[in-house]
């Protein structure tokens, strides 16, 4: 995608800006992230008890038309007021040169300023830009990580001696946090004398990027405290990232109406509930603290700071690198640029479905929208998260009364993963309805975990399975919303179908069963593959048999797919079709399995159903969907 400024023809040259979404351009986020930096594992300053408890903030007015003095960070030297404005300014002049010079030594692309607009915003044009997929980060010039060095070690001096300017302390931070000097960084939050709510921000934006959530949550928290309300208002806001139709729905909401939508909002948007801290949130936080530091800075764009470029930080985040664009015409001034994206997928946030769905569990969380509004990247402590995509797996449940127990598998891609790496692999149960309720998880760790059972109560929630191996900084996850009820007594009961390996014993319980679920449902034509599935509340006494039938049902093609999956408007392909009569156990849970034969059909995805009928009760089905391919 692209964002490209309108400008009258006698103006300067258009910008081109490349928003490159990983959900769009997958090869980007998997294959060409550059080398990590190292982060020093040190960085523990300032302490995790610092926040939401920080060290005493002194708000300082450094810049005053008075000949009063004003203590240094070391409360040894004053400056005056005439001195202070000169070395203000002299940051200002050396921040503005390292842009410069970054600029300068950009590499260049072949380009158009013509193009087609998809989107609108302000001065700019956004478009998709297929052929930015394929783009590298190139390695800093020397020149430029050295301009850097000496801007940082100049903004040190100068903030030693105004740590109370709100701008020198940002632009300080601002510039370690680039160049991943996080110890520094946090060794600068603490020193800072700034509002209170300006430092806390800082501390945030340090901690987040630097792979601590947690800590970032705590800092944040205290930032949206200590500042003004119209300033909370402001950084709290989700019109920028919301859809349209939720858009409309939100703005209409006040007080505490709209405090417990956003709450809710974040809730549900928590990336990785198997982790504390909410990154999501965070790195929301964190674009306001950077649009603050850029409404006073010079940027390597060289464009006026406005609310257009503003709109764009909020909802892609800022740029990982840029390119000047050599073709663009023959408008003058200096040659616009593209900046590049690099966001995570598109299906972070809740869908549109769920914020308006009474129990908050609605639509699909799983499927990317090339067209998102926005995007998120997860930060890890020495890079960015690189995702797995798509995750194969299957999720189970099975109700038992007022409780649910869950069957998670998965599998990575074949060699995605060094041998002997760890891979933490997380089940988690986030309650939908209860704001208070804390997320059940079960977490496993080892070199290939693959499955998970969990038990959790019989209420509507979001479901998921969270993969994260440390190692390679990859990330995978997948998550669903459920609605189930508590069963009542007398009811009969069918879990979902869970598909097992073959070539075993066939499991009598479901803890049997849980070690041999597969870790995906692509099967192929010939294969044999085995089903589990659990019924209750059929009385033997009444009922000595039940019939059960089986069948393979074809979704229909196309768009209707997704109609058919939620209407039943499906084929039965007549490729299985099993009926047969069943006797019922003595005990109260009825336990089964079978195997078969995945027959000669034309790939695609089918969906397995099973069917049980039980005299004096309504017939009960349920459903796994497969992907067939061919031999």
């Amino acid at each position: 995608m692209c964002v490209m400024q309108q400008r009258d023809s006698g103006t300067a040259a258009a910008l081109l800006l490349a928003l490159l979404i990983t959900s769009v351009f997958p090869a980007l986020a998997q294959n060409q992230q550059p080398e990590p930096l190292p982060v020093d594992p040190a960085l523990t300053a300032p302490d995790a008890a610092d926040f939401p408890e920080p060290v005493s903030f002194i708000p300082v007015t450094i810049i005053i038309p008075s000949a009063a003095s004003t203590s240094s960070a070391s409360g040894t030297s004053s400056i005056s007021p005439r001195d202070s404005i000169n070395l203000l300014k002299a940051g200002r002049d050396d921040q503005a040169a390292f842009e410069r010079i970054r600029r300068d030594h950009l590499g260049f692309t072949r380009g158009s300023s013509s193009t087609r607009c998809d989107e609108r915003v302000g001065r700019f044009c956004l478009n998709r830009m297929g052929d930015s997929s394929n783009w590298i980060i190139p390695e800093e010039h020397t020149d430029v990580v050295k301009a850097r060095a000496d801007l940082i070690t100049g903004l040190r001096m100068a903030t030693e001696l105004l740590p109370g300017d709100h701008w020198l302390v940002g632009e300080r931070v601002a510039y370690l946090v680039e160049a991943r000097e996080f110890t520094e960084a946090a060794d600068a939050v603490t020193h800072c004398r700034a509002e209170e709510w300006w430092c806390s921000a800082l501390a945030g934006y340090v901690f987040h990027y630097a792979g601590q959530a947690a800590r970032a949550d705590s800092a944040y928290e205290v930032a949206l405290s200590a500042m003004d309300s119209r300033k909370r208002e402001e950084w709290t806001d989700l019109s920028l990232i919301l859809d349209n139709q939720s858009i409309r729905s939100y703005r209409r909401l006040t007080g505490m109406e709209r405090s417990a939508f956003e709450e809710r909002f974040w809730r549900l948007a928590d990336p990785l509930l198997s982790r504390p801290g909410n990154e999501l949130r965070a790195e929301h936080l964190s674009r306001h603290v950077r649009a603050e530091m850029q409404s006073s800075a010079r940027s390597v764009e060289r464009l006026s700071w406005g609310w257009d470029m503003r709109e764009i930080l909020i909802r892609f985040g800022w740029p990982i690198g840029w390119e000047q664009l050599r073709d663009f015409g023959m408008t003058p001034g200096p040659a616009p640029l593209v900046s590049h994206y690099s966001n995570g997928p598109g299906n972070l946030l809740p869908p549109a479905e769920a914020l308006r769905d009474p129990v908050f569990t609605g639509g699909d969380w799983n499927t990317d929208d090339p067209r998102s509004r926005t995007g998120y990247n997860i930060p890890l402590p020495d890079s960015i998260a690189r995702w797995f995509d798509p995750l194969a797996h299957q999720i189970a449940l099975f109700p038992d009364g007022e409780r649910l127990r869950l069957v998670a598998a998965f599998e990575l891609p074949p060699d995605s993963v060094p041998e002997g790496a760890t891979v933490e692999a997380s089940l988690v149960f986030l309650p939908t309805t209860d704001p208070g309720a804390t997320a059940l998880i079960k977490t496993a760790s080892s070199d290939m975990p693959s499955t998970l059972l969990l038990e959790a109560p019989a209420t509507p929630a979001i479901v998921g399975i969270e993969v994260l191996v440390p190692s390679g900084n990859r990330l995978a996850r997948v998550r669903y919303g459920i609605n189930p009820a508590p069963v009542p007594a007398g009811s009969v009961t069918l879990s979902d179908l869970l598909l097992i390996r073959d070539g075993t014993e066939p499991p009598t319980t479901l803890e049997a069963a849980v070690p041999l679920a597969r870790g995906s449902t692509e099967v192929v034509v010939g294969e044999r593959i085995s089903l589990f599935w659990e019924s209750r509340g059929i009385d033997a006494t009444e009922t000595p048999t039940v019939l059960m039938s089986l069948r393979l049902l074809e979704p229909p093609a196309g768009w209707l797919r997704r109609i058919g999956q939620h209407t039943g408007l499906v084929r039965d392909s007549n490729a299985i079709r099993l009926r047969w009569e069943e006797p019922v156990p003595s005990e109260a849970l009825f336990v089964r399995s079978m195997y078969l034969e995945v027959p000669p059909v034309k790939p695609g995805v089918y969906s397995i159903e099973l069917t049980v009928e039980v005299p004096g009760h309504e017939a009960i089905s349920t459903q796994r969907e497969i992907q067939i391919s061919g031999r």
